[in-house]
């Protein structure tokens, strides 16, 4: 599906060198078996410098499937045990993203919008150009949107889309907050919201097709090395 091609594509983007600045430093191996997933899958992650304070401690995870050698993200189902697995070492968050339609006064326009689980923007230590940034506990029908989105939509002073409401497919939001025109992760996204109002995409023989690619940050007093140890 769309979601799992953009995700490959992504990936095959980091081996070729997307940002100029990423370097393949150390491999967090997370161990597999019954209690993780039913599938043979092999887990991995890869440390990245992002433009964001102490990037030395973020990381990427992503699945190995080890029959196929094929690398994904993990549904919305399986974050919690990620999460819970590795809470006393690494901070984790994650997103999938998708083409929708985009309601609004105007005639309908298609957009990417970036679904986010956890405390997306908090972990990777970003900031907001305008209002403010969404985390976990926010209401599901809040929004974040891209500078570029902000100039189409308030030409000459993006600084009022604040407030705006849209409707994403068949999802009504409001925006609170503006990224600034560095924040590029990955997703070349218009506008950001909850995965948890986003519902499920749903294509036949499954009950959620939709995929996210996890980030972490190493916890506060922690190492890589105490992580691949925790996750071993």
């Amino acid at each position: 599906n769309r979601v799992h091609s953009d995700l490959l594509s992504a990936w095959r983007g980091v081996l070729a060198g997307r940002w100029s600045s990423m370097v393949a430093v150390a491999v967090l191996a997370i161990g597999t078996g019954a209690s993780i997933t039913a599938a043979t899958v092999a887990y991995g992650g890869l440390l990245r410098p992002l433009p964001f304070p102490d990037s030395d401690r973020l990381v990427t995870l992503t699945q190995l499937h080890v029959a196929t050698s094929v690398r994904s993200g993990i549904k919305l189902s399986d974050y919690d045990r990620w999460r819970e697995r590795l809470s006393d070492s690494l901070l984790l968050t994650g997103y999938s993203s998708e083409r929708t339609t985009l309601r609004s006064q105007g005639a309908p326009s298609e957009v990417r919008a970036a679904y986010v689980v956890g405390n997306w923007f908090q972990i990777l230590g970003a900031r907001s150009r305008f209002g403010r940034l969404i985390d976990d506990t926010s209401p599901v029908d809040e929004a974040v949107v891209s500078a570029a989105f902000a100039d189409r939509m308030s030409p000459g002073d993006p600084a009022t889309v604040l407030g705006r409401a849209f409707t994403i497919g068949a999802r009504p939001v409001r925006v609170v907050g503006v990224l600034p025109a560095h924040f590029k992760v990955m997703s070349d996204a218009d506008i950001w919201t909850l995965a948890r109002g986003a519902g499920a995409l749903q294509i036949v023989g499954t009950d959620d097709s939709r995929y996210y690619q996890m980030v972490a940050r190493v916890a506060p007093g922690r190492s890589l090395e105490s992580a691949r140890a925790d996750a071993a």
